[in-house]
């Protein structure tokens, strides 16, 4: 089964993060992401979460 392409909506609700979060990680810090026909971002979220285990500090305590 081929997996699915998801909106910015459903990408923060996914990830639990605003909106202003996922667009500044699209323009400043190269997540992965799709256009559609219309200029519209579209994301995979296998390509999200390589990017974040490669990209995103942890928080270590």
């Amino acid at each position: 089964m081929a997996e699915r392409f998801v909106n910015t909506k459903e990408l923060c609700e996914t990830l639990q993060v605003s909106r202003r979060t996922v667009e500044q990680s699209r323009k400043l810090h190269g997540l992965p992401f799709y256009k559609t026909g219309g200029g519209t971002p579209r994301y995979l979220l296998t390509e999200v979460k390589e990017w974040m285990r490669n990209n995103v500090a942890r928080n270590e305590e």
